[in-house]
């Protein structure tokens, strides 16, 4: 997956959206935030743990939804953030813009976070469940021109 502005992918099974996930997790670097916007059961975690895989992480990654940010080490530091049972306001007092020097940032649920990274470059990656196992994956990186 080279990279460029904006990729679209089809995803067959969650194997092929793992894999989709891992070779994107190879192309990342510090300081890049990643936010995954998807409808329940769209396949984000499936992508995140292939995110993870691509960074050499070797625990297995499970979606945080009651710890919200769980922290792994693997090629550089991982910060997996859940946000589907935060609002708006407790996301500023999570501590999430201290982690984005730090390492990468993969961000579940990024659209509750979206308003609040308007001025930050960004890779948004929006998953769509279409028909059974079939996924469509939008990357859209707002740091390339």
């Amino acid at each position: 997956m080279e990279k460029r502005k904006r990729v679209k992918i089809k995803t067959k099974s969650p194997e092929e959206t793992k894999r989709a996930g891992e070779e994107f997790g190879r192309k990342l670097k510090p300081g890049d935030i990643v936010l995954v916007i998807g409808e329940l059961g769209a396949g984000k975690s499936v992508f995140i743990r292939g995110i993870a895989k691509g960074l050499k992480i070797k625990e297995i990654v499970k979606s945080p939804s009651f710890v919200i940010i769980q922290e792994f080490e693997g090629k550089y530091p991982f910060y997996h953030v859940d946000l589907y049972r935060t609002d708006v306001q407790e996301i500023a007092e999570l501590g999430i813009f201290e982690l984005m020097d730090k390492g990468i940032v993969c961000i579940e649920w990024g659209e509750r976070i979206l308003p609040l990274l308007k001025h930050v470059k960004k890779i948004i990656v929006n998953i769509k469940k279409l028909e059974g196992n079939i996924r469509e994956i939008e990357i859209h990186d707002t740091s390339i021109n």
